[in-house]
């Protein structure tokens, strides 16, 4: 199953909370959110394998909360529920709260160590460029009496500016695409 792979890859990351939900070893957890429900008893290395029997308590994440989780941000208390063991899912979900996702792990094992920096210092070669060049250009802008036509200018230079935080923001989000597509992949590879 696709999702367990996906959580045990997250959990493979983290060999400190794994070692912890160890001590459930046999204990069947739901995880729900949306339409996706998945079931799964936490083997003696803290993983999750496939079962069919029903959890002793549910994980729920509400419909909020998962576009957060994928954008890098912690789910609050008011994203969360409980079914089943109300003490047994906050002891899981204690546990779970410690979880952190590394994607350069991910994008160093897909692309490999070399091209990873190359992107990298590219990257940060480009957004100092284009820093030091919108700097100048706002500078010469404001050390000119603005006529109507430098007013455009400018105006034009705050919107290129814009497009390009934006821009800029997009690679963000298309550099944590790719780092979840990779985890994905690497469940693959668990197995």
């Amino acid at each position: 199953m696709l999702s367990i792979h996906l959580i045990n890859h997250l959990l493979q990351q983290n060999p400190e909370v794994c070692q912890q939900l160890s001590g459930y070893n046999g204990i069947v957890i739901a995880i729900k959110t949306g339409s996706l429900n998945i079931v799964g008893r936490i083997n003696q290395h803290g993983l999750l394998d496939s079962t069919r029997k029903p959890a002793s308590t549910t994980l729920i994440l509400h419909d909020d909360a998962l576009p957060k989780i994928l954008q890098g941000q912690f789910p609050t208390l008011n994203d969360l529920a409980i079914e089943g063991d109300m003490e047994l899912g906050i002891g899981i979900m204690m546990r779970c709260a410690q979880l952190r996702y590394t994607p350069q792990q991910d994008l160093r094992r897909i692309f490999g160590d070399e091209t990873v920096e190359r992107v990298a210092q590219k990257t940060e070669k480009v957004g100092r460029i284009l820093t030091v060049l919108g700097q100048t250009l706002m500078f010469q802008a404001a050390s000119i009496a603005p006529s109507r036509e430098q007013q455009q200018l400018a105006d034009q230079l705050a919107a290129c500016t814009d497009a390009l935080n934006a821009v800029q923001n997009q690679l963000e989000q298309a550099n944590r695409r790719l780092d979840e597509m990779e985890r994905q992949l690497k469940m693959y590879d668990v197995d």
